[in-house]
This record gives structure tokens, C-alpha cells and sequence, in this order.
């Protein structure tokens, strides 16, 4: 029928231009009229799925999934949150994760890129964070509250690492340790342990 007609026409401009547009037009497509099998085949197949892969909606990463298919989307995860655009990177991560938490495998998220993280000579402190939070994600408080306590150790004048850490605790409702965070976030005493900080 047309559906089928229509679907053909955008596989040809998709084979003729191999270009994002045509790919999404393609993808969305197959997704939107019930050909999982299809779409799903159509972007591990697309060399640049990398890039379409961030869209906002996460049908990529939902896809894949679906199809059983785990070691893909936690690839490009690393991929996209590590090294794509700065600007995208916090926000496709926590997407991810909630794709990830919302069928309860947030906790192999966090453990693969905290493996693949742990493996760089060059660690991003701001990934780091962002590990934190798909763990709090996963439910693992203690692991991401571990993760903003070796953030501080290094910084402890990191002001993102220490909002994250007391807003964490106040979701664990641990409002003090929150208070006295905020209020002195390098633990520090009195002037020689400031020196010695410092």
C-alpha cells in the first residue's frame, strides 16, 4: 500500500544520500509505522548513527534495547557523553539513563562507563560527575555519593561537586550532612587544617 510505497521512496533517497536527513526520515518512518526489526537494522548499519543517535527522544537507544541489544547504546553512550559536543554532553547522558533506569539496567550503565572511565589517563571530572548521577540513578546512592567525595578530595572547593553531593543527601534525607556541607565543604576546622588544605 502507500505506507510500503512510501517507505521504499525514503529507503532510496536514504541509499542515494546516506546523509542524517534522509536517516532520520528513514528511521522515524520504520519506528513510527511498527518496523522495530527494520529500524533497529537501519541504524547499527548507518555509519554515522553515532550523530543521529542524539536525538531527543532517544528512540535510537530505546530501539536497541528492545532488540536485546545492550552493548550498543552503552558504546555510543560513552561515545556521545565522553567526547561528543560539550554543550550536549550532561544532558544526553542523563537522557540515556533514564531509558537505561526505566527498565531497571541504569546500574550497567554506570558500570560500564565507570570502567571505561577509570581506563583514561586523561579523566573528566565533569563525566565523573555525571557517572555519580546514572548511579543515584540506579539506586546506588552510595557509589555516586563515593564519587562526589573523591571529586572533593581532589577540589574541595568544586561548587558543582558539592551542590550534587547535598542535594543527593537531602533525596537520602540526610539534610544535616547536607547543611554542614554547604556550610563547609573542605571540612575544615580551624587554620591549621586550612594551611595543611591548602
Amino acid at each position: 500500500g502507500d505506507g510500503k510505497a512510501k517507505r521504499d521512496r525514503l529507503r532510496e533517497r536514504f541509499e542515494e544520500r546516506k546523509d542524517d536527513q534522509s536517516y532520520s526520515m528513514l528511521f522515524n518512518e520504520l519506528v513510527n509505522q511498527g518496523f522495530p526489526a527494520e529500524a533497529y537494522a537501519l541504524f547499527v548499519g548507518y555509519k554515522d548513527a553515532r550523530l543521529a543517535a542524539q536525538d531527543g527522544n532517544n528512540q535510537a537507544v530505546s530501539l536497541c534495547l528492545d532488540q536485546g541489544d545492550y552493548r550498543t547504546p552503552l558504546d555510543l553512550t560513552w561515545q556521545i557523553a565522553r567526547f561528543g559536543h560539550v554543550w550536549q554532553r550532561a544532558s544526553y547522558l542523563d537522557r540515556v539513563a533514564t531509558v537505561f533506569a526505566d527498565r531497571g539496567k541504569a546500574a550497567l550503565l554506570a558500570a560500564d562507563l565507570e570502567a571505561k572511565s577509570a581506563a583514561e589517563t586523561n579523566r573528566s571530572r565533569t563525566f565523573e560527575a555525571g557517572i555519580a548521577r546514572v548511579w543515584a540513578k540506579a539506586g546506588h546512592s552510595e557509589k555516586a555519593l563515593a564519587i562526589y567525595d573523591g571529586l572533593l578530595r581532589e577540589n574541595p572547593t568544586d561548587r558543582g561537586a558539592i551542590q550534587a553531593k547535598a542535594k543527593l543527601l537531602v533525596e537520602l534525607n540526610r539534610g544535616d550532612e547536607a547543611v554542614r556541607l554547604l556550610r563547609n565543604p573542605a571540612g575544615i576546622g580551624d587554620l591549621e587544617e586550612e594551611i595543611a588544605a591548602s
